[in-house]
């Protein structure tokens, strides 16, 4: 079957199709020529590339400033519109929110009273808590220390004669000898080896080293013959150490006492006795503000006091029968 005509662009020219397929020993058809009818292209306008006037930029410039300016102002004004309507919708939303707060509390008074009664409650059971874990600590505090004192007290500072805390200590004028005494013991161990004449005529030595004093003279006798020296010091350490016992035992008592009896007023509190209180050793009660020790130290510390600054006065002019007087009331 013979191939159909093929047709190209012009006489002259022809495609490129048909030229790639002259192909020796392939047959080919008649060859059809076509006119194509060819467009002119409209010409492009020149444009003027002149440089622009002075003039001319100067007014662009100014134009384009102008453009920039209106430009701001107008979203400043956009800005503040908007900030102005925020600001007037803020305002009226807490007035709205202040009146619904209003509102409310004068629909509900009752219901505000009752829950700050409420948080008031929770609040002074806090406050109560808080105030008797601090009494706790505070008062086993007082009681450790009260009980380190008593024992240094005892350990350091008892008499060799009576088995009690020194009360206004003393010593024997001996050769080799530095113990101390209580006041009255200390007389009443010196007074009971005198005679019924009133004298002493054997030295009186000391009850625990047995190291032997001068025999006193006859009336007159001079002052430096007086048996007894005053332990100062050791006096004043005795004296503050039963004055710190005291006070922390008493408050170790009224820590205990004062959580439970808060609420207690006038005669009532003072009458209550905290059972918590008589956990504390009997043997620091005793040294109480009303204690039995206590009272025992004070009335012997008293009495030794005064029968040794008579005696130690007198002692140059007392007489034998005034020397038996101090023995009879010294109960030797």
């Amino acid at each position: 079957m013979p191939s159909s005509p093929r047709a190209t662009r012009s006489q002259s020219m022809p495609r490129r199709s048909s030229r790639l397929s002259e192909t020796p020993g392939v047959p080919r058809g008649p060859t059809v020529y076509v006119e194509i009818p060819v467009r002119r292209r409209s010409k492009r306008k020149k444009v003027d590339t002149a440089p622009e006037s002075i003039p001319d930029k100067k007014l662009k410039r100014d134009v384009a400033i102008a453009e920039k300016r209106d430009n701001a102002s107008s979203s400043k004004s956009s800005k503040g519109r908007r900030a102005a309507s925020s600001a007037r919708g803020t305002g009226q939303g807490e007035v709205t929110a202040t009146r619904h707060r209003d509102e409310k509390s004068r629909a509900s008074p009752m219901e505000d009273i009752r829950d700050a009664e409420a948080r008031l409650a929770q609040r002074e059971a806090l406050l109560e808590k808080r105030e008797k874990t601090f009494a706790d600590y505070v008062n086993s505090k007082l009681t450790e220390s009260a009980c380190t004192t008593l024992e240094r007290l005892e350990a350091s500072f008892t008499c060799p004669l009576c088995l009690d805390i020194m009360a206004c200590p003393y010593s024997l004028i001996a050769r080799a000898c530095g113990h101390s005494f209580c006041a009255v013991c200390l007389l009443k161990w010196f007074f009971s080896r005198m005679h019924s004449c009133g004298n002493w005529h054997t030295p009186v030595a000391c009850p625990i080293c047995r190291s032997a004093s001068e025999v006193p003279p006859e009336v007159p006798r001079p002052p430096f013959t007086c048996p007894f020296i005053p332990g100062r010091s050791l006096d004043d350490l005795v004296t503050s150490s039963v004055e710190k016992l005291r006070s922390m035992t008493s408050l170790a008592i009224e820590s205990r006492d004062a959580p439970q009896n808060s609420t207690q007023t006038g005669e009532t509190a003072a009458k209550i006795i905290d059972s918590e209180a008589l956990s504390l050793s009997p043997t620091l009660l005793a040294w109480g503000d009303d204690g039995v020790k206590r009272q025992e130290w004070c009335k012997k510390d008293m009495e030794g006091r005064d029968a040794m600054k008579y005696v130690m006065n007198s002692w140059s002019y007392i007489t034998p029968e005034s020397l038996l007087e101090v023995k009879h009331f010294l109960g030797v």
